[in-house]
């Protein structure tokens, strides 16, 4: 681990923090900053220990698909019947085949076909939904589509609170920083927090952009337009969510728990060795983020591992700086738990993707929830 760098990306953010602050002097003569957060795994384990990193949270047990017949018969007929733990590649590899199949009809052999393998793909995606919710500790909503009124990781918590109370002092906007989500996860961590630091008559993800205008919210019509609302926050969910239904071309959000039995399936991304975005809601959201990307001024990355099956999210984050000139304003900071890899290896991942930066690269290596730690103990210039 290297402090010295760890501590550097503490006071870096709060520098940049306490410069775009509505407490700066300058604050009326600079165009708003837009802070981007860009959440992988990482952040939510940061947040709740117990929601699975990386490749384990799409290992399949094939004890627990004994009752989904397609999948089960899928399994068998590309010879992983016999394994009793389907590895993160061997999932990969499946879903691709699944996908080919389903793309090109010569493929389908003697006994599947489009009802057949959609089936496969329902049940799959059902395997994980099963999966995901339990390993979210009762995250979900009650019936009223609240969350719990107490937050689970106090720390970063205040950290949120310490960024996001320097956004305004008026009523008429955002006069200090402006603040964007863009995340990997399928899960309602950002959520949570958000409601929690601004809670109201409405939970206040009721409130957010999420990159199109959903029919429903918790199976009301009580959704906030984005222009009616001075402190609405993009969040924008690159890989789907648990939340994002689909149905007769309009989504809905739904944050209570999902009833199994509906066979419902939600919006989600799965690894894939040809990781594919073709579906409408991906449309709608990857020209929103772009432009988010485009407009921010610094990217505050968290506990992102940018896998290599991820290409077209590399691609999407290249938005924040194509061009050489972008790194003499703009400033990266990436923190994620890496003492063992050490700060070289991180600030590769980034400079993998962003070869023109350099002096405004920030890194931390001792993951979110110490770094959140730090940050709340440094004092504002405007604290007395």
């Amino acid at each position: 681990m290297n402090d010295n760098s760890n501590t550097k990306c503490v006071k870096a953010f709060r520098k940049v923090i306490d410069d775009y602050s509505y407490h700066s002097d300058e604050f009326a003569n600079k165009p708003l900053p837009n802070i981007t957060f860009f959440l992988g795994a990482g952040f939510s384990h940061a947040w709740d220990s117990g929601m699975p990193l990386g490749t384990p949270l799409f290992e399949i047990n094939t004890d627990k698909i004994k009752s989904s017949y397609f999948f089960k018969n899928f399994i068998r007929y590309c010879n992983y019947d016999e394994k009793d733990i389907l590895s993160y590649d061997d999932v990969t590899t499946l879903y691709y085949r699944l996908q080919l199949m389903q793309k090109h009809s010569f493929l389908h052999g003697r006994f599947w076909d489009e009802v057949s393998l959609k089936n496969v793909e329902i049940e799959l995606r059902l395997y994980y939904l099963k999966k995901i919710s339990e390993g979210m500790n009762n995250a979900f909503a009650n019936k009223k589509g609240q969350f719990s009124s107490l937050p689970q990781n106090k720390v970063i918590y205040s950290f949120f609170k310490k960024v996001l109370n320097e956004i305004t002092a008026g009523y008429k906007g955002p006069d200090g920083i402006r603040v964007n989500f863009l995340t990997t996860n399928y899960d309602f961590v950002i959520e949570n927090i958000l409601d929690y630091l601004y809670s109201g008559d409405l939970p206040y993800y009721s409130y957010l952009y999420r990159g199109f205008a959903p029919s429903l919210v918790n199976g009301t019509s009580e959704y906030i337009l984005p222009q009616d609302n001075e402190f609405t926050f993009p969040l924008i969910k690159l890989n789907g969510g648990l939340e994002i239904y689909w149905k007769n071309g309009l989504y809905s959000l739904e944050y209570r728990k999902p009833d199994y039995s509906q066979k419902k399936i939600p919006e989600l991304v799965l690894p894939c060795q040809n990781q594919i975005y073709d579906s409408e809601y991906f449309k709608m959201i990857f020209p929103k983020a772009a432009r988010i990307l485009q407009e921010s001024n610094v990217l505050f990355v968290v506990g992102y591992s940018f896998p290599k099956e991820d290409f077209l999210l590399r691609i999407l984050l290249k938005q924040f700086a194509d061009s050489p000139r972008d790194t003499r304003y703009k400033k990266i900071f990436y923190v994620d738990f890496a003492e063992q890899e050490g700060e070289f290896n991180l600030r590769k991942k980034i400079q993998d993707v962003f070869p023109d930066f350099d002096n405004n690269i920030f890194v931390y290596t001792s993951g979110f929830k110490k770094y959140a730690k730090e940050f709340i103990k440094l004092k504002s210039r405007y604290e007395k």
